[in-house]
């Protein structure tokens, strides 16, 4: 017995499944079903078209109508935040007295005397710190490691041993090279280039308060002109900033004298002020001055 083909298990269609098909087909166009000629799927698809336009119209109407509600919501809780900030500001100003309890009016200063402002002498004031009090403050904030001190040492006080004579000033420098003021520096370095009065004048525009102090000579010491093409900062103030609020000793910033840029008249003055000294001769204060002018002449008279 041979075995059957693939193809030979496959269902056929016979002709009495066709005509049946043909007869089901028949009755349900007999009952009025009939095929849609184009004038009818036209209407079909502009009825369709106009429901979905109604009924994105619908939608889109209730979104704005919604965002509407929401948009009106927080307008209301806006003039209510309005309206009690209003409230507390007048009640302060009541207590201040610059606006009348009864008629709820604002008083205008210019029509009213001292008495009737309720001001006194000390609103009159000026209370503003003088410029030395606020270097010393500078001073202080930059150089935290003298609190720090201060707050060890108060831990380690002991009621045992000899008492202090005298009492701790505050600091009378300030830190330039702190992490916080030598970024406003650097800052208005590369504003203003290499300039000593440029730099201090981009540092004092925007912070006159804090570095109103500081000196345009301070900040020359700081530069390496030995190559006046490559400006640069010099190493120790490399290395003061490395050190940042942990200074062993101050910059030597601020003025310095005129034989500062000539060391070498310095160091002979000083040798010999010492070599007399040491001899034993009376040195007074015309001898100091002969020799440093005698030196000035030998050595740099430009500077006369």
């Amino acid at each position: 017995m041979q075995p059957l083909a693939p193809s030979s298990l496959k269902p056929r269609a016979t002709n009495t499944m066709k005509g049946l098909q043909r007869g089901v087909t028949g009755a349900l166009f007999a009952f009025g079903f009939h095929k849609a000629t184009e004038e009818e799927l036209a209407e079909q698809r502009a009825r369709v078209a106009e429901q979905v336009h109604e009924a994105r119209t619908a939608l889109e109407a209730r979104t704005a109508a919604e965002a509407e509600a929401k948009t009106e919501k927080h307008r209301q809780v806006n003039r209510e935040h309005v309206r009690k900030h209003r409230d507390r500001k007048r009640q302060g100003e009541m207590k201040n007295g610059t606006r009348n309890a009864t008629t709820r009016c604002k008083i205008n200063p210019k029509k009213c005397s001292i008495t009737e402002t309720n001001l006194t002498v000390n609103d009159l004031r000026d209370e503003s710190p003088p410029k030395e009090q606020k270097k010393a403050e500078i001073a202080e904030l930059s150089r935290p490691e003298c609190h720090t001190k201060a707050r060890i040492l108060k831990k380690l006080k002991s009621n045992v041993g000899p008492k202090p004579q005298r009492e701790v000033k505050g600091a009378i420098y300030v830190n330039w090279h702190t992490p916080f003021l030598w970024r406003q520096i650097e800052a208005a370095r590369k504003v203003a280039g290499w300039s000593s009065r440029g730099i201090q004048k981009e540092l004092v525009r925007p912070n006159a308060d804090i570095f109103g102090c500081i000196s345009h000579n301070s900040i020359q010491a700081w530069f390496d002109l030995s190559n006046p093409l490559a400006p640069k900062w010099s190493e120790s103030c490399i290395e003061m900033n490395k050190l940042g609020n942990h200074q062993a000793e101050g910059n030597k910033g601020g003025c310095r004298g005129v034989l500062s840029a000539y060391p070498e008249v310095t160091t002979f003055v000083n040798s010999w002020l010492q070599s007399l000294h040491a001899e034993g001769a009376p040195i007074s204060l015309v001898t100091v001055r002969g020799i440093i002018v005698a030196s000035i002449l030998h050595m740099t008279s430009e500077i006369f």
